[in-house]
């Protein structure tokens, strides 16, 4: 599953220069995210990647990451901004648009150099910690599962108790249902390694280019 989100508020004030907070930091992301490091796989990503980051294109993209500089080539159309890992599972690609910020976010999931980005459900083993992100982010250790969801500028909701378990090689887990309020959705990912993948995300792995 591929979002994109360019945040209303920066639509309906234009005038108002605003934007979304990210990433692992305040609101308690470190401590979510336990043996999982933002700032490492940015620094992994470094270099030129394949990426099969659209459900209707048959070429990959290229994408080139300096430092958290991005450019994204698709074709004969070009993209240029930044790169932020947000939380296990998902990265943001980031650009300065109609006098605000826009994101467009991915599934992510790297274990050494199997590096997975694209559409799908994906996260990782960190430690004894399994993170995935599927409309927020599920947390599994020592037998408690909790499902965290995002404020909208930064930081994280209380968490929610849900049901999570590993049966095999599938990592079965619940989240709130968007659409139905009050109500659970059941979701399941493969364990592929340290990585968490459902069965739409298995197909996006991304190849390292050649230097």
């Amino acid at each position: 599953m591929r979002e994109f989100f360019l945040l209303s508020l920066c639509v309906a004030f234009a005038a108002v220069g605003c934007k979304q907070g990210e990433g692992g930091g305040g609101g308690g992301g470190d401590e979510l995210f336990g043996a999982f490091d933002p700032a490492a796989e940015v620094k992994a990503l470094q270099g030129t990647w394949k990426v099969k980051d659209s459900a209707f294109g048959s070429t990959p993209s290229v994408w080139t990451l300096q430092g958290d500089k991005l450019t994204i080539q698709s074709g004969d159309k070009k993209k240029e901004g930044e790169l932020e890992v947000t939380m296990p599972g998902e990265l943001a690609f980031v650009q300065q648009a109609s006098g605000g910020t826009s994101r467009e976010y991915f599934a992510y999931a790297r274990d050494g150099e199997a590096v997975y980005i694209g559409l799908g459900v994906a996260g990782v083993k960190a430690g004894d910690r399994y993170l995935l992100r599927d409309d927020g982010l599920v947390a599994f250790q020592a037998g408690a599962c909790k499902f965290h969801a995002k404020k909208m500028f930064g930081g994280w909701e209380a968490p929610v108790d849900v049901k999570c378990a590993v049966e095999g090689d599938q990592f079965r887990y619940e989240v709130p249902d968007r659409f139905k309020k009050g109500e659970l959705k059941q979701g399941s990912a493969k364990i592929v390694g340290n990585l968490l993948l459902n069965d739409q995300m298995q197909g996006h792995r991304a190849e390292k280019a050649q230097p």
